[in-house]
């Protein structure tokens, strides 16, 4: 959680995985009045630092393509190395996976 004069700004949410990656990156989320301020970089690089720590070599962040938030990831560092489809209120879009070496 990313939180200043005890309001919380931002989270990021993960976990390791038992599949081709070490761990996820579930959720990263900066309120929208927050953004560009730098703190979805700092949640971003504390999941990094915290997986790396515990002995992880690559996490997985998924996604929607074509989102805002594509740009970011990919300026950060990831890789698309995946794509998988999500079902959305009877809704299908196309997922991709940004992979960063940790």
């Amino acid at each position: 959680m990313y939180e200043e004069n005890n309001i919380v700004k931002g989270f990021a949410i993960g976990n390791r995985r038992n599949e081709n990656y070490d761990c996820e990156l579930y959720a990263l989320y900066v309120e929208p009045e927050y953004q560009n301020q730098g703190i979805g970089t700092k949640l971003l690089e504390y999941m990094k630092t915290h997986y790396r720590s515990s002995g992880y070599k690559n996490m997985i962040i998924w996604t929607i393509k074509g989102l805002q938030n594509n740009s970011f990831y990919k300026a950060k560092g990831g890789k698309i190395q995946g794509e998988k489809e999500y079902d959305y209120g009877n809704k299908k879009y196309p997922g991709i996976g940004f992979v960063y070496k940790l």
